[in-house]
């Protein structure tokens, strides 16, 4: 099935189109305009400005909103009397919008204000509810709207978030792939390779990111969106989030209380280079054979809830000896055709280094006990098969 991208606009400055922008998506009707204090002072005034004041109603979710289940029933209350969202923000804003709108059963669309994240173009909105952060099912946006001037002058950190978003493609694609030759997974090539050439572009340009340099904004921008649209022809999020992910989520929730605040962006570029180094060294062995007798593991360890021991049991169901007998025989031409998709975590570190961006647990605040814990748990969390599995059942 092909699906159409949402409508997008992306230009040097979009000032003065704003209205019109929107009323190509909402001919007529009120609108609902969601942002923070911060946003709203980047962009919002400036939409409202161009609207008769009758056409549009706006919402605050004040400074650093959460992205829970709490504020989207706000923002759904608000909407009763609108006929659409205008999203004003980034991860947090656009995914409350896009939840509020799905459940709503209207359409919403966003204005961009910084590249650091690549949930815009998505069909899943990532929410927590009752402590546990869920992607749960939306919508894609009608339209994206980005002003490259606005997105190139956000702060260096979110710049340089929305990098550490994007280097994780070589990590999903081997653990995708894995899990594909071994358990005969979904695996669609294509949307690697359009991933890449977007990577491929972009990390030329890596220099020019923390410059403001229009083009090298664009370039992160396109990926970015390559990225969610990719999730949405797939149906999940599984082009974008394996392993790399789930080390990072097992560390929010496992340690939630004890975290510093740091973007989403910062913690999957170090977490990509922690999958990348497990990635290299299992493909470097030459036989599993001697290493798997007790794989999967039937321990299920301290510290997790009933809830991802439920989701570890489905996934060891679904494998059992088949992978043992699997990996034994067919490990040399699973690992071969992997290598040729797999970038070492050398290439990526120069990559982030190269922008100034994290590398280390230690540089985004994480405790070096605590993140050697989470990558040691971060397979039992979620039924989804990666190099992780591998290395928990070494």
């Amino acid at each position: 099935m092909i699906i159409s991208p949402p409508e997008l606009s992306m230009l040097p400055t979009l000032h003065q189109q704003e209205a019109s922008l929107c009323r190509s998506i909402f001919p007529e009707g009120k609108l609902l305009l969601v942002s923070d204090d911060i946003t709203h002072k980047i962009l919002g005034e400036r939409i409202i400005s161009n609207f008769h004041a009758a056409d549009i109603k706006y919402l605050s979710l004040q400074e650093l909103p959460k992205a829970n289940i709490e504020n989207v029933i706000k923002i759904q209350e608000n909407l009763a009397d609108c006929v659409g969202i205008i999203a004003v923000g980034s991860g947090t804003i656009n995914d409350l919008c896009k939840l509020a709108a799905y459940r709503a059963d209207k359409k919403y669309v966003v204005f961009a204000t910084a590249p650091s994240m690549n949930g815009y173009a998505s069909a899943n909105a990532s929410i927590s509810a009752n402590g546990h952060k869920k992607s749960l099912t939306a919508r894609p946006p009608a339209a994206i709207f980005c002003d490259l001037e606005i997105i190139a002058a956000a702060p260096k950190r979110l710049i340089l978030a929305g990098l550490g978003d994007s280097v994780c493609r070589s990590t999903v694609q081997a653990d995708c792939l894995l899990a594909h030759l071994l358990l005969n997974t979904p695996y669609q090539p294509q949307i690697f390779d359009i991933l890449q050439q977007y990577e491929d572009n972009l990390f030329i340009q890596i220099e020019g990111l923390t410059t403001g340099n229009i083009n090298a904004i664009s370039a992160l921008m396109g990926t970015l969106l390559a990225s969610g649209h990719c999730m949405t022809i797939a149906g999940s999020s599984q082009p974008a989030s394996q392993g790399e992910h789930m080390i990072a989520h097992c560390m929010e929730m496992l340690f939630t209380d004890s975290l510093p605040e740091t973007y989403h962006g910062e913690q999957i570029g170090v977490t990509s280079l922690a999958c990348a180094e497990i990635q290299q060294n299992i493909l470097q062995t030459n036989s599993l054979n001697w290493q798997i007798a007790d794989f999967p593991t039937n321990r299920f360890p301290e510290g997790l809830n009933n809830e991802f021991q439920n989701e570890y049991n489905q996934k060891t169901a679904q494998y059992g000896k088949f992978i043992r007998n699997k990996l034994r025989l067919e490990w040399e031409n699973i690992r071969t055709k992997i290598q040729p998709h797999f970038k070492s975590p050398a290439s990526l570190k120069e990559v982030l280094e190269r922008a100034n961006a994290p590398t280390n647990n230690q540089q985004i605040g994480w405790d070096s006990s605590k993140y050697k814990t989470a990558i040691e748990l971060a397979a039992f969390t979620r039924n989804r098969f990666t190099f992780l599995d591998l290395w928990c059942g070494l």
